[in-house]
């Protein structure tokens, strides 16, 4: 890609944060992103549709950074707490501002809530395909991890809620992987 074009789009998604942090979604233009960005606003429809498009981009960079450790965390449920230690040193205290943003209620439909939750319950359906119930299952999962994070972000998370998270993953992973392989068997 241009390095104009990424320079352009990031422009347009700081100017996107530096206004939600102090203004509601719905109360944001076009034109007020466009003033703090310091582009027209042909620049801007050139990149995004619209306004949630720049949040749902915003969003999916941080997805991005997060889908290797959900992929190791089903790999290898023992390595939980590492793995939420190492997000939260590397990911989520580092960019707390910004995730704290794009977790506000009015992003519930899109954004970057939107999109954790799709991946939590996309990485759960995979890893356990065979289990009846699985959707619900998933919702819940998804549902739970997401809590930690804003548990997190909100420096509310402590080491024996963590520790508490964790039994409770490990809990769930053993029922599962029993039912697996009474299933085999």
């Amino acid at each position: 890609m241009d390095r104009r074009i990424i320079k352009t789009k990031t422009s347009i998604k700081k100017a996107m944060l530096l206004c939600l942090a102090s203004h509601y979604f719905s109360d944001i233009t076009i034109d007020a992103i466009c003033k703090e960005a310091q582009c027209s606003r042909s620049t801007f429809y050139a990149h995004y549709d619209n306004k949630k498009q720049v949040i749902d981009a915003i969003s999916e960079e941080i997805i991005e950074q997060i889908r290797p450790y959900m992929k190791q965390t089903f790999e290898k449920p023992e390595e939980f707490m590492t793995v939420i230690d190492t997000l939260s040193s590397q990911l989520y205290q580092p960019q707390k501002d910004v995730i704290k943003l794009l977790m506000d209620p009015e992003f519930r439909d899109f954004g970057l809530e939107a999109h954790l939750l799709t991946l939590f319950k996309e990485q759960f359906l995979q890893r356990f395909s065979h289990v009846k119930g699985r959707t619900i299952l998933a919702e819940m999962y998804a549902a739970c991890v997401l809590c930690n994070i804003q548990s997190i972000v909100e420096n509310r998370s402590t080491k024996e809620s963590q520790l508490a998270i964790e039994t409770l993953k490990t809990t769930i992973f053993q029922v599962l992987e029993e039912q697996n392989q009474a299933k085999k068997n």
